[in-house]
């Protein structure tokens, strides 16, 4: 979303502002945060007048949801992006969409706050709206795609894509955060080892069972050591026998 804008007051078609600004409004997050984000500083950065901001945008807010549309666009792009670098399988380009979620936020940390974390976040304008519909339709159709197939089964594939969109959007935040910096507990997995666990366990739940190609894979942290003592329910250990 970056651009090349020279720094001087430039006198910019009407066609142009507007872009100027997101640009510039993106460029100041990144480095600021949104806390202190304002349409003056937009106008400073983008070298216009402070007045002209409003010719597109009446508030602060209407730019921040502006950017978040955006937003949504391009993490559609990204996601579909991580799945036609898949195999063809259902059910492996359902954890690429899902694992492209996490990569979009982890490489557009701002952008992605803006679309999540800011007062556009709350924003219930239909064009926002229809833009985050859009976004979880990905997940909620690539599932009905694996119920279809016979990988997955489920009574709801709206309800199962709002459980995968949860998990991925928590552990989104976490890497960007600094919550997945544990380097004892992550070991050497990268973010895409991560995102992908999280949904493979999650949709371990809902296998059929009956093709075997679609077995998810268990990694290393799913294996229990040989003769370490099993659990059962609440951390009770059993015997073994």
């Amino acid at each position: 979303m970056g651009s090349n804008m020279a720094s001087s007051t430039h006198s910019y078609h009407h066609g142009d502002l507007r872009r100027a600004l997101l640009d510039a409004a993106l460029r100041l997050i990144t480095d600021q945060g949104l806390a202190g984000f304002t349409l003056r500083e937009a106008a400073r950065a983008a070298g216009v007048s402070h007045n002209a901001p409003y010719r597109h945008f009446p508030s602060r807010d209407h730019l921040l949801a502006e950017l978040a549309i955006e937003g949504h666009g391009l993490l559609r792009d990204h996601m579909l992006a991580a799945m036609e670098r898949s195999p063809s399988q259902p059910l492996e380009r359902l954890l690429a969409i899902g694992a492209g979620y996490a990569d979009f936020a982890i490489q557009n940390p701002a952008l992605f706050r803006v679309m999540f974390a800011s007062e556009a976040a709350r924003d219930d304008s239909p064009l926002l709206q229809l833009e985050r519909g859009k976004t979880f339709g990905m997940l909620e159709l690539e599932l009905a795609h694996c119920v279809a197939a016979g990988v997955l089964r489920c009574e709801s594939t709206s309800d199962a894509a709002l459980a995968g969109w949860a998990a991925m959007h928590g552990i989104s935040f976490l890497f960007i955060d600094g919550g997945m910096s544990n380097r004892p507990l992550i070991g050497g997995r990268t973010p895409n080892d991560i995102a992908r666990l999280v949904l493979e366990m999650l949709l371990s739940g809902l296998r059929t069972g009956t093709d075997p190609s679609s077995a998810i894979p268990a990694g290393p942290t799913l294996v229990a050591k040989e003769g370490a003592p099993k659990t059962r329910g609440r951390g009770r250990r059993v015997k073994p026998s």
